[in-house]
């Protein structure tokens, strides 16, 4: 099952397991986010965008749009929830990813269930700017990177 969403998160998986199993499951949750960032690193995530991504919230037109750039990653997915959480009930929503180099499995995933929750709500939310990136393998919530051209 990870295999089929990246062979990223086929190696973290394996990592964690290892380290859980050899030594201690906090050992082994660590291992597993250290192996995530050094990926997310060799991805193309840029060292600042670690913890907090650049995130600006702005009107168009009445509508919201959510521009995150650099990188979305599951070390700065906070970051991006508390400015997605601050969106009035109700809106249009659109989440604008094609300033990212990176976007990652945890946040394509946590996306896809904020657009739902979201849409259940009385509003609509939806991604874009991910044509330009790269699915790192054929499962819809994979990690995405941006095509070097």
């Amino acid at each position: 099952h990870a295999y089929k969403i990246g062979w990223e998160q086929l190696i973290i998986f394996c990592i964690t397991i290892v380290f859980t199993l050899g030594v201690d499951l906090l050992v082994g949750i660590g291992a597993g986010m250290l192996t995530e960032m050094l990926i997310n690193l060799i991805n193309g995530k840029p060292i600042r965008a670690t913890f907090k991504a650049p995130v600006w919230v702005y009107t168009l037109q009445g509508d919201f749009v959510v521009e995150v750039s650099s990188a979305a990653v599951f070390s700065n997915w906070l970051s991006i929830k508390k400015e997605l959480d601050a969106v009035p009930a109700g809106s249009n929503v659109t989440i604008d990813l094609s300033q990212t180099r990176l976007v990652d499995h945890s946040v394509m995933e946590n996306l896809h269930l904020f657009e739902k929750a979201y849409n259940q709500t009385g509003g609509f939310a939806h991604v874009t700017g991910l044509d330009k990136h790269k699915p790192v393998a054929g499962h819809a919530l994979s990690a995405r990177k941006l095509k070097m051209n």
